[in-house]
């Protein structure tokens, strides 16, 4: 193996030439191996459609290595590379969150729901209504500057949570570099697939060690690895459902409903739910009856994905637009005191 992996590392073997390239022609390969390999680690971890042998991404990868170990200058806080190596860590640093984490209230019955709807209607007129399905995972906030990861933390309390941006960045669903160089805050659920967690417990079992009780408390534990590479080897994935702070275009504009906001993260490179497994009304057909949460557990990508190959824990239900949701927060907590 480790011969094997030797070989692999001399790949940029342009770098032993008499003539060897120039700085600029260097930069351009680096980043298009960067380019390359964030592309094929994409269809492999995330869609499960790889293009390439594990060979050939390894022969690219370690080119990377070499040119960025021969080149510091040509190094990157966002390279593939970085995605897994930092140091195991003695302890988790706490963190205040940029904006509070809060809970999701919870309804159990069609009475309660048309109830929320009913004080969403005086409050909001007109209001409209996003429901999607709610993963059953781990809720973290990722921070970006300038559009690089820099910071990625639990929940906690909802005020202070657990820095853990070594392990997050071994999630290959998270994008070390988004599109475009903005800051902003956006929230997630970090979750194992249902098939991972087969898998993990089926390797437990021939070792004779303890199975993973859920695939909840089996990504909260993982995530909280002092070690980003055991958390590397649990294979977690994560949907981004929301934007905490910040403004996802560069003319600082609002989106004008949730659906906007999930659409544009994914074009700057974040993972969030499909739109076809998000249901929009409006409040008068919301408040119709059981029929649309019914129609919503019978749609295909729930019966067909979700169910197989994800932990569906419940539905989320979003109102309007960001400023929206910061009115209807204030006006519940008057309600409650």
């Amino acid at each position: 193996m480790a011969e094997e992996k030797d070989v692999l590392h001399s790949q940029a073997w342009y770098l032993e030439m008499e003539n060897k390239p120039d700085l600029t022609t260097l930069r351009t390969r680096v980043e298009n191996l960067r380019a390359t390999l964030n592309y094929h680690s994409r269809l492999y971890y995330v869609e499960d459609a790889p293009e390439i042998s594990d060979y050939e991404y390894d022969r690219l990868y370690y080119e990377l290595v070499h040119l960025e170990e021969a080149y510091p200058e040509l190094d990157d806080p966002a390279s593939p590379t970085h995605r897994v190596g930092g140091k195991a860590l003695d302890k988790f640093e706490k963190v205040v969150h940029a904006s509070r984490m809060d809970s999701l209230a919870d309804v159990f019955s069609y009475d309660e729901l048309r109830e929320f709807v009913r004080r969403v209607q005086n409050s909001l007129p007109g209001a409209a209504f996003s429901v999607e399905p709610k993963i059953d995972g781990l809720s973290v906030s990722l921070r970006y500057e300038n559009g690089i990861l820099t910071r990625a933390a639990t929940r906690g309390d909802g005020v202070i949570g657990e820095d853990v941006t070594g392990n997050v960045r071994t999630i290959f669903d998270v994008p070390l570099r988004l599109s475009e160089p903005l800051d902003l805050v956006v929230r997630g659920e970090v979750y194992m697939p249902r098939a991972v967690f087969e898998r993990l417990n089926a390797k437990r079992e021939v070792e004779g060690t303890a199975l993973l009780a859920n695939p909840r408390n089996a990504a909260a534990g993982s995530l909280r690895q002092l070690d980003p590479k055991v958390t590397a080897e649990r294979a977690l994935s994560v949907f981004i459902f929301n934007l905490q702070d910040g403004d996802i275009y560069a003319d600082g504009r609002t989106p004008v409903s949730h659906t906007e906001t999930l659409d544009r993260l994914a074009e700057l490179g974040f993972t969030v739910l499909p739109s076809s497994a998000n249901f929009i009304f409006a409040a008068p057909s919301f408040c119709g009856g059981a029929e649309y949460l019914a129609a919503l557990r019978e749609r295909n990508i729930l019966v067909r994905h979700w169910k197989q190959e994800r932990i569906r824990d419940y539905v989320r239900i979003t109102v309007g637009t960001q400023a929206q949701m910061e009115t209807l927060i204030n006006v519940t907590k008057e309600l409650m005191q």
